[in-house]
């Protein structure tokens, strides 16, 4: 059993968790984490269901999720603690949705996707996760081009 901490005794230091080098290797461990978001039991969670026939029945929580996914990319950080750890991958994931959007919204083909009070994200081109391939229109491949710049300076 652990002894009480006697009064005016100093708090035990926390270890603070570096920066994660999100952006190193060629964004690897973006990949590497868009990976672990696309893992079924995890994507369930967070996005809801592929098959909306499917059962709700994995009684996981969106907080579980996050540290599931930070013990597979960054184990030695998640022993550390891994409720920090948990709340950077929300944090990486927020920003994701946030520049998906963002460069959407450049993408999308204006007057596209509004039917009455409703508005849909349409797209002109798709270009899969891993980038254009030789199927990949010239000019969403300029598009894609556009983006990774900006994208570097921001």
């Amino acid at each position: 059993m652990s002894q009480p901490r006697r009064r005016g005794a100093p708090k035990p230091q926390k270890v603070k968790i570096p920066e994660l080098p999100w952006s190193e290797n060629d964004h690897e461990l973006v990949w590497k984490f868009i990976t672990e978001l696309e893992k079924d039991a995890n994507y369930k969670i967070l996005f809801g269901k592929k098959d909306p026939s499917e059962k709700n029945t994995s009684g996981d929580s969106r907080v579980s999720v996050f540290k599931r996914i930070a013990e597979a990319l960054f184990p030695d950080l998640y022993i550390v603690d891994a409720n920090t750890m948990g709340e950077r991958m929300k944090g990486q994931l927020e920003r994701l949705k946030k520049s998906y959007q963002k460069q959407a919204k450049r993408l999308r083909k204006t007057g596209e996707g509004v039917d009455g009070d409703e508005e849909r994200e349409q797209m002109e081109y798709y270009i899969p996760a891993e980038g254009p391939n030789q199927s990949t229109p010239m000019e969403a491949v300029n598009l894609w081009r556009k983006t990774e710049i900006a994208d570097e300076q921001w």
